[in-house]
């Protein structure tokens, strides 16, 4: 039996894609490295802007770090998003994040007040 070597996936390596860059933003959330990310996320969104679900992982990123107002406009970009048609394709995944988005959007905003 011989050893074998880990497969590392391409977002392990070094993204390229915008899932790349989602894939190693949400291991980064998982394991509280908010920062990297926030900055993971960014950089899918800014290779596909219409990805609703790296907006939303922006928020949860930018919630977890302390900053509730720019958190709020990731989960009103992320309904905005999935208004304009974001995960068509697969309309139980877009109503789940649209009911994640509002419900975290909406205890912002009390706490906001």
């Amino acid at each position: 039996m011989t050893a074998q070597t880990p497969v590392l996936s391409t977002a392990d390596q070094q993204p390229k894609t915008a899932q790349d860059f989602l894939q190693r933003a949400w291991k980064a959330h998982v394991h509280k490295n908010y920062i990297r990310a926030v900055g993971d996320f960014r950089k899918a969104m800014s290779i596909e802007p219409q990805s609703a679900e790296a907006c939303f992982g922006l928020g949860l990123s930018l919630k977890m770090m302390g900053k509730p107002n720019d958190a709020l406009a990731a989960y009103q970009k992320t309904i905005q998003l999935l208004d304009q048609g974001s995960l068509n394709d697969n309309p139980a995944r877009a109503a789940m994040l649209r009911r994640l988005a509002q419900a975290h959007a909406s205890q912002l905003a009390v706490a906001a007040n």
